[in-house]
Formats: structure tokens, C-alpha cells, sequence
């Protein structure tokens, strides 16, 4: 047992560098953490936690194993994940976790909202969708939800002129269940 878990932070320096950091981390995002959970803004902290890490790769990339040069990287690319959330949240009606959900969820799924510019839309009106949009735009992939329903993939497929959707045509309809629409927040990552 002493050679699984001990010796490694005795035999070698990087991995009581390692330790040290793993420590200092945890010690100093316990109370950013807590202080975000309370203030109902989790999904915040998940976004810039997220937001930080391709600056710090940025600054790896750039200048090496230079800890100045990945927090400097880290730093910038928090910044710009907080100050891109507060605009959106302040351009759109949408609360913030709702507009960090949304945006969250297609970024790591590396796509693009063919709709996005509905999201300044006040209310539910501005944001109906005709077909001939949708098949204008010709999105590869549709994701669905229907208040209080299970999504019918036959319905969506059967609408006319949409078998010509790339979606469509390769059975890339997705569906995101209502609660996770109708109460956003953490879960809607699960």
C-alpha cells in the first residue's frame, strides 16, 4: 500500500510539485465555489472553469511549461469567458444560466445555432420557426423538445419538403427532455 500511495510523493519532485498544486487549487476554489453555488451561479463557475483551461493550453503552447506565461493564458481566457457571458445575458431577455446552459451545451458539442438570432426575441412569438426556414438553413442537426410531450421523430420527419434537411435525412433528430428546458441549470449537463 505505502508503494501505490505514498512513495511516488517521496521518490519523485513533480509529483510533490503535483501535490502542492493539486492543494493550493483546492484550497483556494472551495470558497469561490461555495460563494458561486450560494449565489445560484454553478453553471457560471463550470463555464469559466471551462473557459480558463484553453488559455492555459494557449500559454503551455506559447511559452512551455512557464507557470506565469499558462496563468497569464488562463487569466485572459476566464475574462473573456465572463465578459461574453455578461453581454450575452444583457443583449438577450434570457437569464444568464439559461444563455450559459444553451451556449455551454452547443459549444461542447461543437456546433453552431442556425437560430441564434431568435435568442433576442422577448417572447415566445418572435421565436416560431417556419419550415421553410428550416429547410433553408438545412441544419445537420435538429434538436427538439415539446413542452410536457415526447418528441414524435415521425411528425418532424414527415412535415413536407423537409426529407430535403440534412438532419432529417441522416436521423439526426435529437430530443432534450422539458424539464431540462423548462427549469435550467446544472442538470441540463447531465
Amino acid at each position: 500500500m505505502y508503494e501505490l500511495l505514498i512513495a511516488p510523493f517521496v521518490e519523485f519532485a513533480f509529483m510533490q510539485r503535483a501535490l502542492a498544486g493539486a492543494l493550493i487549487v483546492a484550497i483556494a476554489a472551495a470558497p469561490v465555489g461555495v460563494f458561486l453555488v450560494l449565489r445560484r451561479m454553478s453553471l457560471m463557475g463550470d463555464a469559466l472553469a471551462h473557459g480558463v483551461l484553453p488559455g492555459v493550453a494557449a500559454g503551455f503552447l506559447l511559452a512551455g511549461l512557464s507557470i506565469p506565461a499558462m496563468t497569464a493564458g488562463g487569466f485572459v481566457a476566464g475574462l473573456t469567458v465572463a465578459l461574453a457571458a455578461g453581454f450575452i445575458a444583457r443583449a438577450t431577455n434570457q437569464r444568464e444560466e439559461s444563455s450559459l446552459a444553451a451556449l455551454y451545451l452547443i459549444a461542447l458539442a461543437g456546433g453552431v445555432d442556425v437560430f441564434s438570432d431568435l435568442a433576442k426575441q422577448s417572447g415566445a412569438q418572435g421565436r416560431i420557426v417556419s419550415s421553410e426556414a428550416v429547410i433553408a438553413a438545412a441544419p445537420e442537426l435538429i434538436v427538439a423538445s415539446w413542452c410536457g410531450k415526447k418528441v414524435s421523430v415521425q411528425t418532424i420527419r414527415s412535415r413536407p419538403g423537409w426529407q430535403d434537411v440534412p438532419a432529417v435525412g441522416h436521423g439526426q433528430i435529437v430530443e432534450i427532455k422539458s424539464p431540462l428546458i423548462l427549469q435550467p441549470g446544472p442538470a441540463a449537463l447531465t
